[in-house]
């Protein structure tokens, strides 16, 4: 498994008043969260991709099941 440094979760960005705040940079937490999801093993995303197709297709049936009961 390939290892990313830690970037950190903001970047710092100076204020109205000269001094420096810690404020969040979108653009590098999304970059940072695909770089851990890209060196994540691919079983864990195969699983949770099994996963999201079960919750689906139990949704899709328990729509099924209610429009059925609607019907009655």
């Amino acid at each position: 498994m390939r290892e990313v440094a830690t970037l950190g979760s903001a970047a710092e960005a100076p204020n109205g008043q000269g001094g420096r705040t810690n404020a969040p940079s979108t653009s590098r937490d999304i970059a940072v969260s695909f770089l851990r999801l890209a060196n994540l093993d691919s079983e864990i995303v195969d699983r949770l991709s099994r996963y999201e197709a079960g919750l689906w297709r139990h949704f899709v049936q328990t729509l099924f099941a209610l429009q059925t009961l609607r019907r009655r």
